[in-house]
């Protein structure tokens, strides 16, 4: 018989272990499940009882939480997963803030399940927008963080930027947290993931090198398409110092600036001469990134449009 259908009076059962429920409370954002529970010596009957009197309120299958802890993102995170079921694992912005990569809280709390046909869950309104990914994970793909499955550090970027973007790729890789083979070994491993196709193109070209022939055919074929004034590629404009594209009558030089991860003190010193050296010739340098030409063009071009209406109009 089970614990839960212990039907012996209650001073014949074990006492609670207060203080090492009061532990795990403290430990867990204030959510607690009901195996835990049973292992603190508290009974499904005490459980009941104290969402009767308000203490705890039910938030999830067998999924509780103290009222006297505030319901934070992380615990919010925290009673998702484990609503979703025991195979359940954090994954893409949820996980990248659950595991430090990001400061920003997940609009979506995402949670991997295995794909199989079940019945569709239900979540407590107060744990918000929660969305289930079905798929079989690769068990080197299975982490725990602070007592919660979450993703392994390279497939939660990797499902962070086929939602965010670029820039949360290269910001990542600054911090280390992974590095580009770790990346590239879990892109492999699931080719048909949400965003593959694209994210594989940003991998490919971080690989390539903090200045990459591909970031300028992207920008000629968007200049081209922008129909813009005559621009020149590679540009000479100062000494041995070539620009990526040069609207050379309106002496506006348009750079794209590789992946920051591949920068060092030397690289950073290095640009900063360079720039100078444009500037005290009369150029206008307008820097942008990879993550300008490919997801915000339109922006772009605008920014590029109105320097050269200014320039035309100083010169006129």
């Amino acid at each position: 018989m089970s614990n839960d259908d212990d039907d012996r009076p209650e001073a014949a059962r074990a006492r609670p272990n207060a203080p090492k429920l009061r532990s795990i409370l403290a430990s867990q954002e204030g959510v607690v499940t009901l195996v835990q529970t049973r292992a603190c010596g508290l009974h499904r009957s005490a459980v009941a009882r104290k969402c009767a009197s308000g203490e705890w309120e039910r938030i999830g299958p067998s999924v509780y939480r103290a009222t006297d802890h505030r319901l934070t993102v992380r615990a919010r995170i925290r009673a998702a997963v484990w609503s979703a079921g025991p195979r359940a694992v954090l994954s893409g912005p949820a996980a990248a803030f659950w595991r430090g990569m990001s400061t920003d809280p997940p609009t979506t709390i995402h949670v991997t399940v295995p794909r199989h046909r079940g019945s569709r869950k239900t979540f407590a309104t107060s744990l918000g927008p929660v969305t289930l990914w079905y798929r079989d994970l690769d068990p080197v793909d299975r982490t725990t963080v602070r007592n919660l499955a979450t993703t392994s550090a390279a497939l939660t970027v990797l499902d962070t930027v086929a939602l965010q973007g670029i820039e949360f790729l290269d910001r990542v890789l600054q911090s280390k947290a992974v590095d580009l083979p770790m990346l590239i070994a879990a892109d492999a491993r699931y080719p048909r993931r949400r965003g593959a196709q694209a994210v594989s193109a940003m991998l490919d070209h971080a690989a390539a090198g903090a200045r990459s022939a591909a970031e300028r055919r992207a920008l000629a074929v968007m200049l081209d398409d922008a129909d813009l004034p005559p621009f020149e590629l590679n540009y000479p404009a100062v000494g041995s110092y070539e620009v990526d594209v040069a609207f050379v009558e309106q002496r506006i030089a348009v750079e794209i600036d590789g992946f920051a991860f591949h920068s060092d003190a030397h690289a950073f010193q290095r640009d900063r001469t360079r720039g100078n050296a444009l500037s005290a010739a009369g150029w206008t340098v307008l820097h942008f990134t990879w993550a300008d030409i490919v997801e915000r063009p339109r922006e772009t071009v605008a920014m590029i449009r109105w320097h050269l209406a200014l320039a035309e109009r100083r010169n006129a």
